[in-house]
């Protein structure tokens, strides 16, 4: 996958829209089955992803109790705010 910095999290997708945390998220869920994992998103699981996911965490991309993180790239986040955008 790419570079971090390239993608978007759902923190910053929740902030972008003014939205409570968790929002970005349900919006996600409603698109994830039209998406691919490994070209739209990235999983990153604490298990094997553990200093990925505090860099994140300390550069406060994330929330603080994220444990598994995923990070979409520029054309499903654009997905995913689109649905946020309905809601604004």
């Amino acid at each position: 996958m790419s570079d971090s910095r390239e993608t978007s999290t759902f923190r910053e997708l929740d902030a972008a829209h003014g939205l409570t945390k968790g929002s970005a998220f349900r919006a996600f869920k409603q698109v994830e089955p039209e998406l691919s994992e490994g070209e739209d998103f990235e999983l990153l699981k604490a298990t094997n992803d553990a200093a990925r996911i505090e860099d994140l965490r300390a550069s406060e991309r994330i929330y603080p109790g994220s444990v598994n993180v995923v990070l979409l790239q520029p054309a499903a986040a654009r997905r995913v705010s689109a649905l946020l955008e309905e809601r604004d």
